[in-house]
């Protein structure tokens, strides 16, 4: 994928039309995974499906199946929908009577409950999927061999030389980079023994990491210590490998991971406690291309957290998407009838309305993101730095 990508990228406006079809590509698996959801549960409790739609607008390929459904791929590619019989209380009353019984509203709230929450919930088993199937493929981790030394750094102090491989760290073994910097963090300022593995020789050092204040991705202060060695650039990497069942448990415990992450993210963004960090389809798009150039490993991981975020988002209280039917559905439940038509009406301009501000909002970070360079930064960013500890 490195190849194709470094092939179309040398044609002018290449790059741009990679990170173009990238976006539409990962997009597009993901908006038929959700809705996918919708139509299997839907078509679980008795109701008829009219149109599968891959994007919005004008059809552009479609055919109808056995069964009467409608799939097509429709001109925009930033969406889909599921259009089920009789999914609107106007629709309903349209039906004759043969018809209402493979309809929307003829199932009892609960049937209705499963077919908006299967949508979200094929997301996120979708990513687990994902997830399981990389962990199997061969999880690639960095080893950790010093490749540079910081001048006065803690390493540099206890005698750390380019070429080293850490071995063990406060008598912990090493298998990888994250485990070394895990083991660093928690000893800021405590002298631990290192092994070192140099020129074939195990040697063994005293080191003292260093203690900073620091930042982490919350935007919350803590403290960690850190040693002042970069990783070998390009990075030496092995490829670990995991069984069909240490895989798939990983792949349920990464989704968890992330999606705790991106919760907790957007509890603090709403709290203003860290920068409201939204990305729209530019930044979507871009970080798609991004992925794909480093190949298809890594395009797979972006396209899990992509489908966690989507599941997440829909799940949201807000009229208009699933979290919102839900709420409506479950106040039905307790109440034993539905919420009155005109409440409804105004609950979904409502949350129509936030979707379109969060949509505008998040277009114009993107805006500014990609096309506006302010005075105070430079045009060019300097490349990002390997990795450090």
């Amino acid at each position: 994928m490195q190849d194709l990508f470094t092939l179309v990228a040398s044609v002018p406006g290449g790059e741009f039309a990679w990170k173009l079809s990238m976006f539409i590509v990962v997009l597009s698996v993901l908006v038929f995974v959700h809705e996918w959801g919708h139509y299997i549960a839907a078509r679980s409790v008795g109701i008829a499906i009219e149109v599968f739609s891959i994007g919005f607008g004008r059809e552009i390929w479609g055919f109808n199946d056995k069964r009467g459904t409608r799939w097509k791929v429709s001109l925009i590619p930033l969406g889909g929908y599921v259009r089920m019989m009789g999914d609107t209380p106007e629709a309903e009353a349209k039906l004759s009577a043969a018809e209402r019984e493979k309809s929307f509203f003829s199932k009892n709230v609960y049937a209705r409950m499963w077919v908006v929450v299967a949508g979200p919930l094929v997301n996120f088993v979708f990513a687990a999927m994902i997830l399981a199937g990389l962990m199997m493929y061969g999880e690639q981790r960095i080893l950790p061999v010093v490749g540079e030394v910081m001048e006065e750094s803690a390493a540099a102090e206890a005698g750390l030389q380019t070429g080293d491989r850490v071995v063990s760290l406060a008598g912990e073994q090493l298998g990888d980079w994250t485990a070394m910097s895990a083991v660093i963090e928690v000893n800021g300022g405590k002298t631990i023994p290192a092994v070192v593995l140099r020129d074939g020789t195990e040697i063994t050092l005293n080191v003292t990491p260093k203690s900073i204040e620091t930042r982490n991705v919350f935007g919350e202060s803590k403290t960690i210590g850190i040693l002042g060695v970069r990783s070998a650039q390009p990075p030496e990497t092995i490829l670990v490998q995991h069984g069909v069942l240490e895989a798939s448990w990983m792949g349920i415990t990464k989704t968890y991971d992330y999606t705790a992450m991106t919760l907790k993210a957007i509890g603090r963004m709403i709290t203003g406690a860290m920068p409201a960090e939204i990305g729209g389809p530019l930044s979507i798009g871009d970080m798609a291309g991004e992925s794909a150039k480093y190949g298809f490993y890594s395009l797979c991981l972006f396209a899990a957290i992509i489908s966690i975020n989507l599941g997440l988002i829909n799940l949201f209280p807000v009229p208009m998407l699933d979290g919102g039917h839900l709420v409506f559905f479950s106040i039905e439940a307790i109440m034993g009838r539905p919420v009155h038509e005109r409440i409804q009406e105004i609950g979904y301009r409502i949350g129509f309305g936030l979707v379109v501000m969060l949509m505008v909002f998040a277009t114009w970070k993107d805006i500014n993101k990609f096309f506006i360079v302010k005075d105070d930064q430079p045009a060019v960013q300097e490349e990002q730095a390997p990795v450090k500890e």
